[in-house]
């Protein structure tokens, strides 16, 4: 008799549970995933955050989280995780009633653009871990990787002097009268504002900045056609990073900055434009334009672009055109530009040992991408 009764009394207990499970396992249960920046520069480290509370009086004896983020996650290996087009992963946890857990994980974003995870999947089990429990919550974590920038040293050589030209003739005119602040020299720095005294102070060389009365303007194009068919992806990556690296410079030294681009956007569609600037703040949202660049999508044709340049004042813009598409279309337009004064300057972009190229354009230089290295650094 008293087994039967154990038997029965089981059997109650395991029915009441598998329904108290079963109606309120997910109740006031929160799981939420977030990145703890913004935006990061492609390269960086950034932790993804996963808390887990269960705001109820019933225990949770398994809870598996799944979700799954872009393969350009670098976490490392982990026997918990698969990566194949996607990173995939399941945390497993045991929770009791009225407890918060939180795990921070660390990443590599290996990689330019705007990646989101936008669903978790549950997966629990109850007392007796018995049957399966699952449901999906919405997750709207969103992160930035802003593009990588080139070093100076890495520049071709007469673009230093070609990037010293055009900071000088933005600066029309000096204060010298007006100091703006004291930082590291760089290669385009005109040797006479070295600050002497606290260059031997620091052990290195310092340079005098100055507020100019008036700027021009620099217009940054840059041309997401390609002349090739062949690692096109890494070409233009590597084009985004010479354009932003340029912005980057130029905003350095407090030159206004305008930015077209003919890339689109992954969410909207449009093309990039952003009108003249400078500052912290306008270099971190042209970098959250560049980031949001889908290379899957057309790019519009760019020579209409170029032509709008036509518009503008030739003593008040200058022109940096960033551009491996150099077929005759963009090239008339371009001598058109020369033609009528406009101060041009042409990169090209081409793969090493990919493309042979002599050119004769005006005001032009050839930058080399190695697309092995650039292949093998997004690897994951």
């Amino acid at each position: 008799m008293r087994i039967i009764t154990s038997f029965l009394l089981i059997g109650f207990v395991y029915y009441i549970q598998h329904f108290l499970y079963e109606k309120y396992w997910d109740y006031r249960l929160r799981v939420t995933l977030s990145f703890e920046d913004n935006f990061v520069t492609e390269g960086q480290k950034t932790y993804l955050i996963e808390c887990v509370e269960n705001d109820k009086f019933l225990p949770i004896p398994l809870l598996r989280v799944k979700f799954s983020t872009s393969k350009y996650f670098l976490f490392g290996k982990e026997n918990n995780a698969n990566v194949t087009d996607q990173y995939y992963r399941h945390n497993v946890y045991s929770i009791i009633p009225y407890q918060k857990i939180t795990r921070k994980y660390p990443c590599l974003c290996s990689k330019r653009g705007c990646y989101s995870i936008n669903r978790i999947d549950l997966i629990s089990r109850d007392l007796f871990l018995s049957g399966i429990l699952a449901n999906q919550m919405p997750c709207d974590s969103m992160i930035h990787v802003l593009p990588g920038t080139v070093s100076p040293l890495n520049y071709p050589k007469n673009l230093i002097s070609a990037l010293q030209s055009i900071i000088h003739q933005a600066a029309l005119t000096e204060d010298p009268f007006e100091l703006k602040s004291i930082r590291d020299y760089e290669p385009y720095d005109n040797i006479r504002h070295i600050n002497w005294k606290q260059t031997a102070r620091t052990g290195h060389l310092k340079v005098n900045t100055h507020f100019p009365t008036t700027w021009q303007n620099v217009s940054i194009y840059l041309n997401l056609d390609a002349n090739i068919v062949s690692h096109q992806e890494e070409l233009l990556e590597e084009s985004i990073r010479i354009a932003y690296s340029l912005a980057s410079m130029l905003n350095e030294a407090n030159v206004p900055v305008r930015f077209l681009c003919n890339g689109k956007d992954i969410f909207t569609s449009q093309t990039i434009k952003m009108e003249a600037g400078s500052g912290r703040h306008y270099l971190t949202q042209l970098g959250i334009s560049l980031a949001r660049i889908d290379l899957k999508k057309s790019a519009d044709n760019f020579t209409s672009t170029l032509e709008q340049f036509l518009v503008q004042d030739q003593i008040s813009h200058q022109l940096i055109l960033i551009s491996n598409y150099r077929k005759p279309d963009l090239l008339e337009t371009y001598h058109k530009l020369m033609d009528c004064g406009y101060s041009c300057f042409y990169i090209i972009p081409i793969l090493k040992s990919v493309e042979e190229l002599e050119t004769s354009i005006p005001n032009s230089m050839i930058w080399e991408v190695d697309y092995l290295e650039t292949t093998l650094s997004e690897t994951p």
